[in-house]
């Protein structure tokens, strides 16, 4: 069967017949897997199919053939964010649940794939309540994750609970295959001491999305005169990417 040519593809497109346009880019892949207008073109079409998820995959592909793509990035970048809010808005407020109200964690394992730890302390010497954080992921095994978005729980002594969350993209992004590990740390500052926190880390293996637990943490014991200094953050933050300070205000 005589294969389109490239105006031929566009007129496709451009007619919004993306079946076809589909099967066409498919035929040129078989014989040059690695032709980016169809890789990227397979991508497109998907999304003006409605299948974020198709189209995703496709565009990382073309990703992989030319990685200076800056349009490709971006659609890549956003198509990611939405599927990451999309599980994180329900995650997070089912956590935030969990601890207004003191129910044991529902979720508490994590993927055999990578392993995660976090710890907390007071900054004794610093203004208001003033905690330092850092978290730690491990790839263990499998292909390879990549970090998406992450979120914490905070709940106040006083019992009104909080969300933080991020996409993590760019600088705060992160890829690790097996035996690589990525550190990173941060600061709140608050008007109120904490009481406790939980949270979570959104990974993607190949196609597959899900999260790395963060472990409940009581923090109502630590109290400033048994925490650490300002002057003890940089040997506390080797090998960690600080990642900054946050001066959070939250009404009940």
């Amino acid at each position: 069967m005589p294969r389109a040519g490239t105006s031929e593809r566009r007129l496709f497109f451009l007619a919004e017949k993306f079946d076809e346009s589909i099967e066409d880019c498919a035929r040129v892949l078989e014989l040059k897997p690695r032709h980016f207008g169809c890789l990227s073109g397979l991508g497109i079409c998907h999304l003006r199919k409605g299948d974020e998820r198709t189209a995703a995959r496709w565009l990382r592909k073309a990703l992989e053939v030319n990685p200076r793509s800056g349009d490709t990035k971006r659609i890549v970048a956003d198509l990611e964010a939405r599927s990451a809010f999309e599980v994180l808005r329900p995650r997070i407020k089912e956590v935030l649940a969990e601890l207004r109200t003191g129910r044991p964690p529902r979720v508490t394992a994590t993927a055999e794939q990578v392993r995660v730890v976090w710890d907390a302390c007071r900054v004794k010497d610093l203004d208001k309540f003033t905690y330092y954080f850092r978290v730690a992921v491990e790839c263990l095994r499998g292909p390879g994750v990549t970090g998406i978005a992450r979120y914490y729980a905070m709940k106040h002594a006083g019992g009104s609970v909080f969300p933080l969350s991020r996409i993590t993209q760019g600088s705060a992004g992160f890829e690790l295959s097996p035996g690589d590990s990525y550190r990173y740390s941060f600061m709140l500052t608050l008007d109120e001491e904490l009481d406790s926190a939980q949270g979570g880390l959104l990974l993607r293996s190949g196609e597959d999305i899900f999260e790395a637990v963060l472990e409940r943490l009581t923090l109502s014991g630590l109290q400033a005169d048994s925490g650490i200094r300002e002057a003890d953050l940089a040997r506390l933050n080797k090998g960690y990417q600080f990642m900054g300070r946050l001066e959070i205000q939250v009404e009940d």
